[in-house]
C-alpha cells in the first residue's frame, strides 16, 4: 500500500486520484468516496470481495477504531467482519502515531433505507429484532445506527455497517430501535413478500393534500409544512405527525430535527414530535456521525446522546 503524510491524504480525499491510485491491489469505487469529520471513506473490490474502507482523518478517529475493534472481537462475524491494517497510512509526527485503514465486509443485499419500500414490515420487524438480540447479546450499541448503516440480507437478517463507532451498553439503542420500528411501520408495506414494481405504484395519491402546494423534500419519511400559525411535519401520505407549532424547523437527519419555538429557543424532535433535547437553547448542533448533540445557552455548553441523555 501507498504510505502519504496526513497532509497529503486531506488533500487526496478532494483529489481521489492523488491517493487512490497508489494503493494496490485495491479497485476502488470513486462515486462511493465520502468524508466526515472522522474518517474518508470509499467502497473498494478487494481479491473479489466487496468492502467497505475508512481512513482515519484525526487521532480521536483512530481509538474509536481501536475500541470498536476490541469490543467487536468476541462477537466474531455476528455484527461484521472487520479488519484494521496497520501502517497503511502514517500521520505526521505532530499528532504521535500512525494510522491504519479499516476494511469492512460489505454483505449482499440491500439499505435498509431502499428495503422499506420493497420488504415486508413484518419480514423487517424480524430482522430488527434479531439485531436487537445479537447487540444484547454482546451488549453492544451503535450510536450511529440508522436505516442508512444497516443492510438486509436475501433472507431478512440485518447487517449494520460502519461499526467502527461501537460501543459498549445495549440499552443506548433502545430509542433508536423503537424509532426504526415506527419507520417501518409507517413505511414498509403489509403483504409478507417482497416487491418489485415501481413505488409510485403504492404511495398514496396527495394532490388533495392542503399541504401539496407548499411541499418540501421527503426525510426521513417527514416533509416540512407551513402554515400561518407555524411549522410541522406531515409524513408521505400527508398526515400531521408533528402540529404547525414551531416558527421554524430542520429536515430530519437520522430520525432527529432542529426546531426553534416561537420565543426562537431551540431544541431537537423525533419523528413522532417527541421531545429528544429540550427546546431552551440559544443553538443546537446535532453530530450525525457520533449521534451527540451540542446545546448552547449564553456560555454554558451542554452535551446529549444519540438517546437523548444529557452528558453534561
Amino acid at each position: 500500500m501507498k504510505i502519504c503524510n496526513f497532509y497529503n491524504f486531506r488533500d487526496g480525499v478532494r483529489r481521489p486520484d492523488l491517493w487512490i491510485s497508489g494503493i494496490r491491489d485495491i479497485v476502488f469505487d470513486l462515486e462511493t468516496l465520502k468524508c466526515n469529520a472522522f474518517y474518508a471513506e470509499c467502497e473498494a473490490m478487494v481479491e473479489g470481495r466487496k468492502y467497505l474502507v475508512y481512513a482515519p482523518l484525526s487521532m480521536d478517529a483512530i481509538r474509536k477504531a481501536m475500541c470498536a475493534e476490541e469490543l467487536l472481537k468476541p462477537t466474531g462475524t455476528a455484527i461484521c467482519d472487520y479488519d484494521i491494517r496497520d501502517g497503511a497510512l502514517s500521520l505526521n509526527s505532530c499528532m504521535m502515531g500512525a494510522s491504519d485503514l479499516i476494511f469492512e465486509l460489505m454483505p449482499e443485499g440491500t439499505l435498509l433505507a431502499e428495503a422499506l419500500y420493497t420488504h415486508s414490515a413484518e419480514h423487517l420487524l424480524e430482522g430488527l429484532n434479531d439485531l436487537k438480540g445479537c447487540l444484547k447479546q454482546y451488549d453492544l450499541a451503535l450510536p450511529n445506527l440508522s436505516a442508512d448503516n444497516i443492510i438486509v440480507d436475501a433472507n431478512h437478517k440485518w447487517h449494520p455497517i460502519r461499526c467502527s463507532f461501537v460501543v459498549s451498553g445495549w440499552r443506548k439503542n433502545l430509542k433508536v430501535f423503537r424509532l426504526l420500528a415506527e419507520l417501518i411501520n409507517d413505511t414498509a408495506m403489509c403483504e409478507k413478500s417482497l416487491f418489485c414494481e415501481p413505488m409510485h405504484k403504492y404511495t398514496a395519491s396527495v394532490e388533495a393534500s392542503p399541504y401539496s402546494s407548499n411541499r418540501f423534500r421527503l426525510c426521513d419519511n417527514r416533509r416540512r409544512f407551513i402554515t400561518e400559525r407555524g411549522v410541522g411535519f406531515v409524513d408521505n401520505r400527508d398526515i400531521v405527525i408533528v402540529p404547525d407549532i414551531y416558527r421554524s424547523a430542520k429536515d430530519f437527519v437520522e430520525e432527529r430535527a432542529i426546531v426553534t419555538n416561537h420565543a426562537g429557543l431551540e431544541g431537537i424532535v423525533n419523528k413522532r414530535g417527541d421531545v429528544v433535547v429540550p427546546i431552551e437553547y440559544d443553538r443546537v448542533e446535532f453530530d450525525v456521525e457520533s449521534g451527540v448533540t451540542k446545546a448552547y445557552r449564553g456560555l454554558e455548553c451542554h452535551t446529549y446522546d444519540y438517546m437523548g441523555n444529557r452528558l453534561s
